[in-house]
């Protein structure tokens, strides 16, 4: 039985293939990686894939094997730990988490659990804390220039403090919609409660 385990990461994306598990292969975490690497699971038709949701990283490659409906599954990160453990695989590190994940799908087929497509409001505060992070940097970057460049240097000291003015605003404006967002999850969730049949 083929069996495949992939490791994601930001940058990249480590498969590993059975039942030899010799061949591990990497790729680029890009819309190129990602089909080169759908490219080499139909080469191999492997009957299970193993992936560990990581965040936004795993998302992309998630939705292009499902719609290429390949048999992927997701392992939660605790039970692959523990799983990795108990077959020997003390060392972590890309190559080696994507060798015990095709393992896994091998051995403890049920660990795999079928990806749930995550509803809109959650896909979007997602992006919104990446972006927000991102944002967040980059005013950390600006505030180091203006303390690298201190007081009297005319349009060069101007223009880092309109860049930081426009970032403190954008922030504040994602971080609105992240409370706008949890508040309709919220009261989503308080309209639920009241729909429920109270009990005898």
């Amino acid at each position: 039985m083929t069996t495949a385990g992939i490791d994601v990461s930001k940058a990249h994306l480590d498969l590993a293939l059975g039942p030899s598990y010799q061949r591990n292969l990497r790729f680029p975490n890009t819309p190129e990686g990602q089909e080169a690497l759908l490219a080499a699971l139909r080469l191999h038709h492997p009957q299970a894939i193993a992936m560990e949701p990581t965040g936004p990283y795993h998302l992309p490659l998630l939705k292009l094997l499902q719609a290429a409906q390949l048999p992927v599954g997701l392992v939660h990160p605790a039970r692959a730990k523990a799983l990795r453990v108990g077959m020997g695989h003390r060392n972590t590190g890309d190559r080696t988490d994507a060798l015990a994940l095709a393992r896994i799908a091998l051995s403890w087929p049920e660990a795999l659990r079928a990806p749930e497509a995550l509803p809109p409001w959650l896909v979007e505060l997602k992006a919104l804390m990446g972006y927000r992070e991102n944002l967040l940097k980059q005013k950390q970057m600006v505030e180091g220039q203006l303390e690298t460049l201190g007081e009297g240097k005319g349009a060069v000291e101007a223009w880092p403090k309109e860049d930081l003015e426009r970032l403190k605003g954008k922030l504040k404006e994602v971080e609105a919609r992240v409370e706008a967002l949890l508040s309709l999850v919220e009261e989503a969730r308080v309209e639920a409660l009241h729909m429920m049949p109270e009990g005898e």
